[in-house]
């Protein structure tokens, strides 16, 4: 039996359960990806025309020709900031909090290892820089070009990833190495911009970020960072519950590792989505992304994994990615929304400033709900799965905003609802 299988049925086998730890969401918790946020064609002319208007921060990582391969074609040369000007912008009229990647687009010229291969198909790019000043130097210009307009940087994307034919790397180097330039990070973005937070390598997998992270943290890269960053794809249809193991996974290290509170970001996460005009195939057979849904079944199933990520703690969460063809929030035009995105924008309206304290499968109805508390005590989040009513006394909110008010039985497909009023302590006797 292969590793991956072993794991997807350990996890399957686990109780099912509700998670209650109780986290405020902001609106902040809600980051996306975004490849092409004025259309293809980026000049000084482009503007937010194709931005979500509920996300609050965003992680640069897959926007178009903004890596330090691309500013920095030629050694010796000042940094191209034309397109970095044209996002920035684009990030400050948003008002989107900006998470800069640094590392995985190493120029070829200061790689240490021009040659290795590289998921982006760029020889060089996954590798370490040759020299520490070149890093910090581009570290240096990024930071002096927008100041107080960059929240975070990250040191580097997915050190541990591979294609299925294992030629192709994010990262070459060792763990050392990485650790290392963490720590030289850390030291010159403290003294630049002591303001902005350094997160850490996002690993992922399901082994590998344990695995890797404890490695790292031994290592002393615990003390180089100020957030603790990782990547959670949907997997072998586990569900949330998956998403929230693996957090308590990551709790369990950093707090061995004397950094319990150490806030959590999940900078990447997506899950397949048949669109109406291509086809969509699964990625693999037993890693992760290896089922394709609706696009109901996504707007489900990606909102339960905003509100499962938020009790269990994390401090951000961000969606790949908004236009993306396989993962999208988005139809082809990148601008009109699918059911996915029209469901995650309906459930971030809902849920930001409140506290959300539990969440759950409700085993005597064919429903799981979130509860919260705060500014609207009398409040759920469910996803209702068939015959389900609405007590008197309380309404419910569609995705698309339609108002039901109870009492009213309908049937429900699993997208989620809001529930609001006094009614809701009678939904145990009605359901």
């Amino acid at each position: 039996m292969s590793f991956a299988k072993y794991i997807y049925l350990a996890f399957s086998m686990l109780p099912v359960t509700a998670f209650s730890q109780g986290h405020e969401v902001k609106p902040e918790y809600f980051g996306i990806h975004i490849f092409y946020p004025g259309g293809e064609k980026i000049d000084a002319k482009t503007t937010a025309s194709s931005i979500p208007d509920y996300f609050g921060a965003w992680r640069l990582h897959t926007a178009q020709r903004l890596t330090w391969r691309d500013m920095a074609p030629v050694a010796g040369k000042q940094l191209d900031f034309s397109v970095a000007d044209v996002y920035m912008d684009i990030a400050s009229k948003s008002k989107m909090k900006v998470l800069w990647t640094l590392g995985s687009s190493t120029p070829k010229w200061a790689a240490a290892d021009p040659r290795a291969k590289a998921l982006s198909g760029q020889d060089g790019s996954s590798s370490t820089p040759a020299n520490e000043g070149d890093w910090l130097g581009y570290i240096e210009g990024v930071l002096g070009r927008y100041p107080n307009r960059i929240e975070a940087v990250e040191i580097w994307n997915e050190p541990d990833t591979t294609d299925d034919r294992g030629i192709g790397h994010s990262y070459h180097g060792s763990m050392k190495q990485l650790v290392r330039l963490t720590c030289a990070t850390y030291k010159k973005v403290k003294e630049l911009s002591p303001k902005v937070l350094v997160v850490s390598p996002s690993f992922t997998g399901d082994a590998q970020v344990g695995m890797r992270l404890k490695s790292f943290l031994k290592m002393g890269g615990g003390q180089c960072i100020d957030v603790l960053g990782f990547h959670s794809y949907e997997y072998q249809g586990t569900g949330p519950f998956h998403l929230t193991r693996q957090v308590q996974q990551v709790q369990k290290i950093i707090r061995e590792a004397g950094i319990a509170k150490m806030p959590i970001w999940n900078t990447e996460f997506g899950l397949l989505v048949q669109n109406l005009e291509d086809e969509v195939k699964p990625a693999s057979k037993w890693g992760g992304l290896n089922k394709v849904h609706s696009e109901v079944e996504a707007a489900s199933l990606a909102t339960k994994y905003l509100m499962w990520g938020a009790v269990s703690g994390l401090d951000r969460f961000y969606w790949f990615a908004w236009d993306s063809r396989t993962m999208g929030l988005t139809r082809k035009n990148r601008r009109q929304m699918n059911m996915v995105g029209m469901a995650t924008r309906a459930v971030a309206v809902w849920s930001t400033g409140q506290k959300v304290t539990e969440c759950g499968d409700r085993p005597k109805m064919a429903v799981a709900q979130c509860k919260f508390g705060v500014a609207k005590p009398n409040m759920l989040i469910v996803w209702p799965e068939g015959k389900f009513k609405i007590p008197e006394n309380a309404e419910a909110t569609t995705v698309l905003g339609e108002i039901i008010k109870g009492p009213t039985s309908l049937s429900g497909n699993g997208l989620p609802l809001r529930i609001l009023g006094d009614g809701i302590s009678k939904m145990d006797e009605v359901n």
